[in-house]
């Protein structure tokens, strides 16, 4: 059995499990006044409540005074109006002995596979390691140079190696309809709209990844 399996520890002050000490009891009350209707009306019932006191209905009349009459009326046998406790320390106070410890939860080495990563190397044509090398950063940012900000390279023949269309060194409709395709699959990969258009959604998606992956 774990610490606080029984009786777990509280962080409200104000709330928690407590171990009654002592009683505050009184018994024979006898409580006279001169009431308000509404007062004299709640305690018309059977058993009723005067503050922390169960009381009887009223029971006696007084003398006549300038407001009304005074009424007496009696408490109902013994009664507890408060209670002394002590707050309960978490049960058991400590783990069992015979638990096994702990583990710490496993540590990812720094260089290993990011499947997310992956996913945006085979949408540029590459091997999909996992691993975020200058390879992958080459062929996605130039990819999000040719979308995002519509800038091609004079020579585009890398750039038509990450889209995945001929590599002739010629950009013409059939490297534009490629490089459309690239786009959609590496949103996918981000998880965002696979529209096509590289706006700051997928913009935005691209740099949260690489940030990480680097």
């Amino acid at each position: 059995m774990a610490r606080g399996d029984m009786v777990a520890s509280s962080t409200d002050p104000a709330y928690g499990y407590c171990l009654p000490q002592a009683l505050l009891v009184v018994r024979n009350v006898s409580l006279t006044g001169t009431w308000t209707d509404e007062a004299s009306s709640a305690m018309t019932s059977a058993i009723s409540y005067l503050g922390p006191f169960l009381v009887a209905a009223p029971t006696s009349m007084q003398t006549q005074v300038a407001h009304g009459e005074q009424v007496t009326v009696l408490g109902l046998g013994v009664q507890v109006i408060g209670e002394m406790c002590t707050p309960l320390p978490p049960l058991p106070p400590s783990d069992d002995p015979a638990m096994p410890p702990s583990s710490p939860p496993p540590t990812v080495p720094a260089d290993a596979p990011d499947p997310q990563v992956g996913l945006l190397q085979g949408a540029v044509h590459l091997p999909s390691s996992g691993v975020w090398d200058d390879a992958t950063d080459s062929a996605l940012e130039l990819v999000r140079s040719a979308a995002h900000a519509a800038h091609v390279d004079p020579d585009p023949r890398a750039l038509q190696t990450a889209v995945g269309t001929k590599v002739d060194g010629s950009w013409g409709p059939a490297s534009a309809a490629a490089l459309d395709g690239c786009v959609r699959a590496v949103q996918a990969a981000l998880g965002v709209a696979a529209d096509g258009s590289w706006g700051p959604v997928t913009d935005g998606a691209y740099v949260a990844v690489r940030t990480r992956a680097r």
